[in-house]
């Protein structure tokens, strides 16, 4: 055999071989990408934490390592595991409280509702056709029980996909803390090589934007909804959890949150009184609407502000792609990208 076509079987040879363990490669790690994506995002975003607990108290790796792990734990894992307990209690209070509603019948409509424009009087006069009509009334609710508790259930199964993801991530964060100075030094390493000069600042760039995002964005909604489900417990409000929930995921948009609390304070008022829906507004004013007064503009300032079509694109899409983790994963990597064609296009 001429030692061209030689080298040429080699060669391919080498190149199938690659493809095949690349592939095989893929196939091992992919039930774990989205663990892996956490444990980068986690580990980067809390990195200065880690450094300033392993240089003045700690002062060994891997004990500053299990430390920082612990404490995501605590600050992450923990409330959303209690959330998913909540969720299957909700679930069953809040159905009961659909049917105690449907078989005691709804009140007169408020006042105002007929003075809501175009919509207002069609709402009132349904509301009162309704309400003065107990099987009519039964026939519009008890037909959608089934569905709101197959709804609460998926969400209930949806949000413990995501934990189970997040403890994958927490698990593999530990050894990016304790090695994470040779990783960087080795994705240096690779990116010098393939991108020269550019490297470091392309690694600058993608590690300002994952702090950016989790800080402003992530940050916000997580403890808006902390704080939304934990005054939503104090005023006794059913479903409390689930809503904090709720109130999470709306926090993305912003000055959204008043869109779920403002709902609970007409109902406290309704069924409580003036003194709990007073104080529910209170806390739904100053605490958690406040957060984007006060809390957010300084989170924010820790990185790039991000323009609202690519937060909502972000978390869209990473629900679609990713489950319940996505809300974190997608605005992040669309930022990223988002950034980095920036980058790409100035210096173009």
């Amino acid at each position: 055999m001429p030692e061209g076509n030689r080298y040429n079987i080699d060669r391919l040879l080498v190149i199938a071989a690659i493809v095949v363990v690349i592939t095989g490669c893929y196939v091992v790690v992919r039930p774990f990408f989205v663990g892996i994506v956490w444990s980068i995002i986690l580990a980067y975003s809390t990195w200065g934490g880690y450094k300033r607990l392993n240089t003045t108290l700690v002062r060994n790796r891997t004990a500053a390592s299990l430390m920082m792990s612990l404490t995501t734990i605590f600050v992450l894992l923990v409330p959303f595991s209690f959330v998913i307990g909540g969720i299957a209690q909700d679930s069953a209070d809040l159905i009961t409280e659909i049917r105690s509603v449907l078989d005691q019948g709804l009140p007169d409509p408020p006042g105002w509702l007929k003075n809501i424009p175009f919509l207002g009087s069609w709402a009132n006069e349904y509301w009162l056709s309704i309400a003065h009509d107990g099987q009519a009334l039964i026939r519009e609710g008890k037909g959608f029980l089934p569905e709101i508790r197959s709804a609460l259930l998926n969400v209930g199964e949806f949000v413990s996909v995501g934990v189970g993801q997040l403890s994958i991530g927490i698990f593999l964060a530990f050894f990016i803390y304790r090695d994470g100075d040779r990783i960087y030094e080795y994705l240096h390493s690779v990116g010098s090589k393939l991108l020269g000069d550019r490297a470091q600042k392309l690694l600058s760039l993608v590690g300002e934007t994952i702090t950016g995002v989790v800080y402003g964005v992530v940050g916000t909604a997580l403890a808006q909804g902390l704080i939304a489900g934990v005054g939503f417990m104090i005023a006794g409000v059913p479903a409390a959890a689930l809503l904090g929930l709720v109130t999470f995921f709306i926090s993305f948009i912003p000055m959204a949150p008043p869109l779920v609390w403002l709902p609970v304070v007409a109902w406290l008022y309704w069924n409580e009184g003036l003194g709990v829906a007073a104080f529910m507004f209170v806390w739904g004013m100053f605490a958690i609407s406040g957060i984007d007064n006060v809390i957010k503009p300084w989170l924010i300032s820790r990185g790039a502000q991000l323009p609202f079509v690519v937060v909502f694109l972000g978390i869209a899409g990473g629900v679609l792609g990713f489950g319940f983790i996505g809300v974190f994963i997608g605005p992040i990597l669309l930022a990223v990208g988002l950034n980095l064609l920036r980058a790409w296009v100035l210096r173009g």
